[in-house]
């Protein structure tokens, strides 16, 4: 691999660093304005129950449903899907506690999640357009 190749693969990794960092804070703070700009109009956010979502319903569940209370990522691996390294995978490990608003009940969640992050070809943007979560044992 050449060196420049290696400094833009570090690149790509810092920004979907950023980008995954962006989107943790923002569901934290409960700003759904930005974790909209970080989002695909045609995500896919399957939960770690198997429930599936777009982009409209993803967001109406942590607006109306969930208040994330903390998000840790943990040893999260990136890597470019293509040579244009304008899409990115991203999988590891993710800690969240979260309310379920209805009952006011306290989850602490361990789970592993694999996301694909597309850069917007009209701004040079990272957006998430898929996000996978499973459940740890």
């Amino acid at each position: 691999m050449s060196t420049n190749t290696q400094t833009t693969l570090n690149t790509l990794q810092q920004e979907i660093t950023q980008c995954e960092q962006q989107r943790c804070d923002a569901l934290v703070k409960g700003d759904i304005a930005a974790l909209e700009k970080l989002l695909t109009q045609d995500l896919v956010h399957i939960h770690a129950n198997g429930q599936g979502e777009d982009l409209s319903a993803y967001l109406n569940t942590v607006a109306q449903h969930l208040e994330c209370l903390t998000v840790q990522r943990v040893d999260l691996k990136i890597r470019a899907s293509n040579a244009a390294l304008n899409v990115a995978v991203a999988t590891g490990e993710l800690k969240q506690t979260i309310r379920v608003r209805a009952n006011g009940q306290q989850v602490d969640m361990r789970i592993v999640t694999t996301q694909v992050w597309q850069r917007d070809e009209a701004n040079g943007q990272w957006k998430q357009s898929s996000f996978h979560a499973t459940n740890i044992a």
